[in-house]
């Protein structure tokens, strides 16, 4: 495997060797598209539980104006509590009908569930209260006094708050959770970021290392075959250097060249190295021999 990568062209190098580094670096983007989705979500629901909330806290506050505006009414005969108990009336319908929207995709059935019961016992207290103020529309006032002292608006109302109450604290429960879910995907987008950051750069960096290396190690491996390949023909010729011997001439050229005694000895000794190496597994081209 090793020989094999060594010996692959430089292109075909680079692209084995970033080709990790770049799908790492598409897995990490996808990645961190995933958690910032998620992350998306869970603060859009973290959102709706606080819209929730605060649609549960004006309901309540509509519930207790209609309930004093009905109670002014009735013990003062003054009329001018009717515009504020038939305004707070119709604002608690619409109120409800919004609360019921929002919980429908709550996590928590029992959110459902009380909105229902409440949206039932506010019809049932005004249904009562409208039949209080249309007999004394009509004059009959002793109804409305005896229904007020004898606290049953008063209990209808209670039942409604505690519901309401019930229904709040489920509210925050569920909207603890999506906080602690928001920045726990807050974490990960940021371990996801950072790390794949960092181990995109080691990637790469070791990519470049192995470029550097597949290419510096070949030059560094034929320099030293040289080395080794010139000092077995120094070692072999030094006995003929400065000599007749090796100054001999064995062979002239077409060209007028001649070959001496050392000449062919040297190319001798170079061609056995060479064949040797060959032999090992070793691959080169011999461009001249001279």
């Amino acid at each position: 495997m090793r020989s094999w990568f060594l010996n692959r062209p430089l292109t075909v190098k680079l692209i084995l060797i970033f080709a990790a580094p770049f799908l790492f670096l598409v897995l990490v983007c996808i990645l961190t598209l995933m958690a910032f989705q998620e992350f998306e979500a869970a603060e859009t629901m973290f959102g709706r539980s606080d819209t929730i909330k605060s649609q549960g806290i004006y309901y309540l506050e509509l519930l207790y104006s209609m309930q004093n505006a009905f109670r002014g009414y009735v013990l003062t005969g003054d009329a001018m509590f009717l515009p504020r108990y038939y305004e707070a009336k119709g604002d608690i319908d619409l109120a409800g009908f919004e609360l019921a929207r929002l919980v429908k995709d709550s996590p928590s059935p029992q959110q459902g569930e009380r909105v229902s019961t409440i949206q039932v016992e506010t019809r049932r207290l005004i249904e009562e209260a409208d039949e209080i103020v249309a007999r004394l529309l009509t004059g009959q006032s002793a109804e409305g006094i005896a229904y007020i002292k004898g606290g049953h608006g008063q209990k209808g109302g209670d039942r409604i708050s505690a519901a309401l109450s019930q229904f709040q604290l489920e509210a925050d429960r569920i909207q603890t959770a999506r906080s602690t879910a928001v920045e726990r995907n807050r974490v990960i987008v940021l371990r996801v970021i950072i790390g794949g950051a960092v181990l995109t750069l080691l990637l790469t960096g070791l990519g470049v290392f192995l470029v550097a290396r597949s290419v510096t190690k070949p030059m560094a491996s034929l320099a030293a075959a040289a080395a080794e390949i010139g000092e077995s023909v120094r070692q072999a010729t030094v006995h003929l250097v400065g000599t007749e011997r090796g100054r001999a001439e064995l062979s002239r050229g077409a060209g007028g060249d001649t070959t001496v005694e050392i000449d062919r000895l040297a190319e001798s000794v170079a061609l056995a190295r060479l064949e040797q190496a060959a032999a090992a597994g070793e691959q080169f081209s011999i461009l001249s021999e001279e």
